[in-house]
């Protein structure tokens, strides 16, 4: 009797082990992944380095993006330019005519009377760049750099016109601002120049999305 227990016994315990062993078939798998895990070497690099590294793998950060994007719609906008070119040509012809104008009755402004002959045949010229400006306002498409360009000489004429009024003392400051207004102006008729020899503007539109 004593015999059949002892054995009993060693049949148990060697059922105890076997199921130890077989209880959970991923148990040594995960303790080797532990292991590998923290025996790895980790390479921390630094914001430059990814930058440098995301860039050779052809990732393009959000700032290029836009840049791209932004340049896209540029491209847009000055083809729109280049629609309107006559338009655009016809306003800085009709923005010259107001600024020669201005230049001439500059000394003039100091007379009351003088002002309101300036004033009545002045009258003639801003109506026409008005309706020049509108033309340019109603295109259609983006509007990029060279539209805001004439929009912002438009703007300062106007602010020129709401202080326009008789000078007595010295038109020194008017003739600054004239003049201000004449170099923005040769540099947007440059714009065109350059809008109109771009031969990118011929070229179809290429959809980067």
């Amino acid at each position: 009797a004593g015999m059949r227990v002892a054995v009993a016994i060693l049949i148990g315990s060697a059922m105890l082990v076997g199921c130890e062993r077989t209880a959970d078939p991923g148990e040594e798998e995960v303790v080797a992944s532990d292991v590998g895990t923290r025996g790895a070497k980790v390479e921390v690099m630094d914001a430059k380095a990814l930058r440098t590294a995301r860039t050779q793998a052809g990732f393009k950060s959000s700032e290029q993006r836009n840049a791209e994007e932004a340049a896209q719609v540029e491209l847009l906008a000055r083809r729109q330019v280049r629609r309107q070119i006559d338009a655009y040509r016809g306003f800085v012809r009709h923005f010259e005519r107001v600024l020669s104008r201005l230049e001439r009755s500059s000394a003039r402004l100091q007379e009351p009377q003088a002002y309101d002959r300036f004033r009545r045949g002045y009258a003639r010229l801003r109506r026409g760049l008005e309706q020049r400006f509108g033309a340019l306002e109603s295109g259609e498409g983006p509007r990029g750099m060279t539209f805001q360009s004439a929009e912002r000489l438009y703007r300062s004429w106007e602010d020129l016109n709401t202080g326009l009024e008789p000078m007595p003392e010295s038109t020194e400051r008017f003739d600054q601002i004239v003049a201000a207004l004449r170099a923005d102006l040769a540099a947007l008729g440059a714009s065109l120049d350059e809008i109109e020899r771009d031969e990118r503007l011929s070229l179809p539109v290429t959809d980067r999305h």
